[in-house]
């Protein structure tokens, strides 16, 4: 029989993966003129920043800005909503978005993961393309409650909590080892993987 400790870190990966432990305002998401990024992130992910980050993005596209960086997103947050940063991770992957930590700016948490999700697509060449400048932090945590959570959850429905943490492993994983066209190597590399779920709380992993 599973324990309920174990019960305790699923339900992490299950409703709160790179939550912070405070309560957020949504990001602030908007069009810049900028040689790094035409769109830019500001503040904690929260609940339809994606569809906001859509409408934006598909505005620049239909007027066909001429710009130096394509479909690049600068990045500056804590972290945020787990599901609403996975949208934004599996729109980089599939879209072809290149990502960007502008100097003194940071990206935590699920910010880290989008982040990592950084490509180009063009008409004959797909790649890695995600950058960030020496003095730019990028870091990554273990899962973590966010701070509403409701302990009872955890007597009340165990085996939906469990269900649910492996689907969200699932999706984690199937992020990580996405692979960029020509390219051999994974989105997250194994080892990242294993500093992120050693990493806990502000204790965060510093990718360089």
């Amino acid at each position: 029989m599973i324990s309920t400790y174990k019960y305790y870190l699923i339900f992490v990966f299950a409703f709160s993966i790179w939550n912070l432990l405070t309560t957020a305002k949504a990001a602030i998401i908007s069009k810049v003129s900028s040689p790094e990024c035409i769109i830019e992130i500001v503040g904690p992910i929260e609940k339809n920043d994606y569809s906001k980050y859509v409408n934006i993005r598909k505005k620049i596209i239909l007027k066909q800005v001429e710009t130096s960086s394509p479909d690049t997103v600068c990045l500056n947050s804590v972290g945020g909503s787990q599901s609403e940063g996975v949208l934004f991770a599996k729109h980089f992957l599939r879209e072809g978005v290149s990502t960007v930590i502008r100097p003194h700016e940071s990206c935590l948490s699920i910010c880290a993961v989008m982040f990592m999700m950084g490509n180009y697509t063009g008409s004959e060449i797909k790649g890695l393309s995600r950058k960030m400048h020496v003095t730019s932090r990028l870091g990554f945590h273990r899962p973590i409650l966010p701070h509403n959570f409701n302990k009872s959850v955890l007597a009340e429905a165990p085996n939906v909590i469990y269900q649910a943490g492996i689907s969200a492993v699932e999706e984690l994983i199937s992020l990580a080892n996405f692979k960029a066209l020509f390219s051999t190597e994974p989105m997250i590399q194994a080892d990242l993987i294993r500093e992120i779920l050693s990493h806990i709380g502000n204790d965060f992993f510093l990718h360089r």
